[in-house]
């Protein structure tokens, strides 16, 4: 039985462990100790710090793996692409892992080959933000280079919360620095790609539902596809072409944050592996292809090449709340058939107020460019006030 190794134990993981056991592989899930509910659906699990990559490379040797992956993560895209280099696997590189975890090296790779971006520096402390406001000006936006689920992401408006903007980055980054980047003006969209044998497979252009957590946005939604003109799709996927090949990146998912302003697309982020909330879904449903299973063959190095021939408009929402609360009920009220709904909690389980992607409760996916949760499912929550 061949084997699979995947990174994480999180929400955004467990469909990619379930896929995998589904299509026959020995599953091995590695993961820092949790309540983490793919420990569950995992065949065998390692209790290993995702960014351990010598560990993981142990482990990974002694299973005798035929592959290793991840998704919806940056935290362990390094220890993939270690591992792949190491063991000889068919997956992104270890230095192209290496840019896509780190924004800085990521920024600095985006200038040196032209692919378009906005304004940026490498900061290691305070005095080094202030001098790169004096020649951007505001706002601009303060991030750790080495964490996801837009975890201590700030956006500056003036110098007042310049400091507070800057440790609060430090605290989600194990570097000692992070970036200053210049805010630029537009729309926020999302592109996720699929790199095989150095073919890009289909460029996914979507839109973006975002929500101010009171400092930043973070996604809580996408739709398929972008309705935009040719031109401005055509400038999307020279960019992203462009940034696939400045990374060096292949046999992998990619996923791109892209800033619209002026009718052309700024490369904020970009990564090797499949974005979170709801993309591997909304893709599947969008082409019509099972896209869980196309990541796992890839990762084995069995063919991956794959035909979009459909372009099926989707849409799909996180379910989030704006308080900590505790579930006294939910249900699915909806009795349509294009929808998928999945709550992440039972009844009597603890909830957090919105803040990051894991904070969410569950999530919807629905076929169509429309979609109101409320008409959807239906969650009572009684305040949380700590005790037990």
């Amino acid at each position: 039985m061949r084997k699979l190794m995947v990174l994480g134990a999180g929400i955004y993981q467990v469909p990619l462990i379930l896929k995998a056991k589904e299509m026959g592989l020995y599953v091995i899930c590695v993961s820092i100790d949790g309540d983490y509910p793919g420990f569950n659906c995992a065949d065998k699990v390692y209790k290993i710090d995702t960014r351990d990559k010598e560990k993981i490379l142990e482990a990974a040797q002694k299973e005798g793996i035929d592959g290793i992956c991840t998704t919806g993560t940056d935290v362990a895209l390094k220890a993939v692409g270690y591992v792949n280099d190491k063991m000889n696997l068919h997956g992104i590189s270890y230095g192209a892992a290496s840019i896509c975890a780190d924004k800085a090296l990521m920024k600095e790779c985006f200038k040196n080959n032209s692919v378009s971006t906005s304004s940026f520096r490498k900061i290691f402390n305070l005095f080094d933000a202030r001098e790169f406001v004096k020649e951007v000006g505001f706002p601009v936006i303060i991030k750790p280079v080495d964490s996801s689920g837009s975890r201590g992401i700030t956006k500056v408006s003036e110098l007042s919360g310049l400091d507070a903007a800057y440790e609060k980055a430090k605290k989600f980054t194990s570097k000692d620095y992070v970036v200053i980047e210049q805010f630029v003006e537009g729309y926020e969209i999302g592109v996720d790609a699929f790199v095989f044998d150095k073919q890009i497979q289909f460029t996914a252009i979507h839109g973006k539902i975002n929500y101010y957590n009171g400092a930043a946005y973070v996604p809580v939604g996408h739709y398929f596809p972008l309705e935009a003109d040719e031109s401005l799709i055509k400038k999307i996927e020279a960019e992203t072409a462009r940034t696939i090949a400045a990374v060096e990146m292949d046999n992998c998912s990619v996923n791109m944050d892209v800033i619209i302003s002026d009718d052309q697309p700024y490369i904020l982020e970009a990564s090797g592996r499949c974005g979170a909330t709801c993309i591997p879904e909304l893709i599947s449903m969008h082409y019509g292809i099972d896209y869980y299973e196309t990541m796992v063959k890839c990762a084995i190095g069995d063919d991956a090449a794959i035909e979009t021939k459909e372009n099926n408009p989707c849409i799909a929402k996180l379910i989030i709340s704006d308080m900590n609360g505790i579930i006294e009920s939910q249900k699915v009220i909806s009795d349509r058939k294009d929808i998928r709904a999945n709550f992440d909690y039972n009844i009597g389980d603890r909830i957090k107020k919105f803040e990051v992607g894991p904070d969410r409760i569950g999530q919807i996916v629905a076929s169509g460019s429309e979609l109101n949760i409320d008409d959807i499912v239906s969650i009572k929550l009684r305040e949380d006030n700590g005790s037990k």
